[in-house]
């Protein structure tokens, strides 16, 4: 659930970087179409990178029993 939340988050704050990559028309148009081309790469290869860290199988340690330690405590001392 917290990679999904972090991924989530690192979208959205990417998205949130490049506002001006929306914009149409004007003199910049030709650029802001690479630019976007660009991010939308961008955004397969990092999405392809958290899809794979999110399926990598995860091997958790074995458990190991340890028992309680024996306590030997002299008996009460009688005076």
């Amino acid at each position: 659930m917290r990679k999904i939340l972090a991924m989530t988050l690192a979208g959205g704050l990417l998205l949130a970087t490049f506002p001006n990559a929306a914009l149409a028309g004007g003199s910049h148009a030709v650029r802001n179409r690479w630019t976007g081309a660009v991010i939308g790469a961008a955004a397969v290869v990092v999405g392809g990178l958290f899809l794979d860290a999110l399926q990598a199988p995860f091997a958790a340690p074995p458990a190991t029993y340890a028992p309680p330690p024996v306590v030997y405590a002299p008996p009460p001392s009688v005076y």
